[in-house]
């Protein structure tokens, strides 16, 4: 997610910087999949086929990039489960139970016991309408806009449909909402905003503001705490941050690495893979 630049969510879609040609639209997609742990290997041969049918979709200049996180909040599951105990629960003894069932679940989530993976892939790509002439009036301008939001929320939505059909039934891929992708980006930018778990930042979400206006709230700074220049990289939100460059590939890679890295016994990580397609015929000169 680019944070150099500012931008706005409407109906789904991420708008970067401008809504013309100085700009990029993204969506986000939730990817609910299933485990593979025990799967033999004709399963195994054919979600790799999906996968590679699945990257194959990305053109130039569109770019993917997945994420994957793990964390203990249950939050939004048990909030519904609290409302439908309230809905359902015609006698004392059914009350009982769900009520004993939901605090017993909300005091793991706040003892961070419970374990949460979350699989999302974002979608981006380059806005193609000209900037409207400077004389325009603020209808036209107002139309233009209209019909640009709802272009990409069809293209998104087409986009979601062919993964959806490409990586198969045993998956499920929902598209974000406003204010799931408020969330996401607000997790991002606040990182000591994942200990508050009831905390909603789209109750306070003006979506006549931009992005950065709306949820860029902690400090950033290159220096520590008492002020001197760190040489960690930056301090951000409460967090020390530090990028570590891999300068060699590992000389044995297999294919559980991946397993080993979303299995370490903590929580509160992410692993975010970058894709962007390249041009064929260059890459074969």
């Amino acid at each position: 997610m680019p944070i150099g630049c500012d931008g706005f969510i409407d109906n789904g879609v991420i708008f970067w910087n401008e809504p013309d040609t100085r700009g990029w639209a993204a969506c986000g997609l939730e990817v609910e999949a299933p485990s593979i742990q025990h799967a033999g290997a004709g399963e195994l041969n054919e979600l790799h086929r999906r996968l590679v049918l699945m990257l194959s979709t990305i053109k130039r200049p569109d770019r993917m990039q997945i994420l994957w996180t793990v964390n203990t909040d249950f939050s939004v599951a048990l909030e519904h489960y609290r409302r439908e105990t309230e809905k359902l629960a015609i006698n004392e003894w059914s009350k009982f139970n769900r009520e004993e069932r939901y605090n017993r679940y909300f005091r793991r989530m706040q003892e961070r016991t419970l374990r949460r993976e979350r699989l999302r892939i974002f979608f981006s790509t380059p806005i193609k309408a000209n900037p409207p002439p400077m004389a325009v009036t603020s209808e036209s301008f107002e139309s233009h806009y209209r019909n640009l939001v709802s272009l990409y929320v069809n293209y998104f939505g087409t986009l979601a449909n062919a993964l959806q059909a490409s990586i198969g039934e045993n998956f499920i891929v929902r598209r974000l909402d406003s204010m799931e992708l408020v969330k996401a980006l607000d997790e991002f930018i606040n990182p000591s905003h994942k200990d508050l778990l009831e905390y909603d930042p789209f109750t306070k979400y003006d979506l006549n503001k931009s992005i950065l206006e709306n949820l860029l709230n902690g400090e950033w700074d290159a220096r520590d705490q008492d002020g001197a220049k760190a040489d960690y990289g930056i301090w951000r939100d409460g967090h020390y941050e530090q990028i570590l460059v891999a300068k060699m590939w590992a000389q044995n890679v297999s294919p559980d690495i991946m397993q080993r890295l979303t299995n370490m016994p903590f929580l509160d990580y992410s692993i975010t893979v970058n894709i962007e397609p390249l041009e064929v015929q260059q890459e074969i000169h």
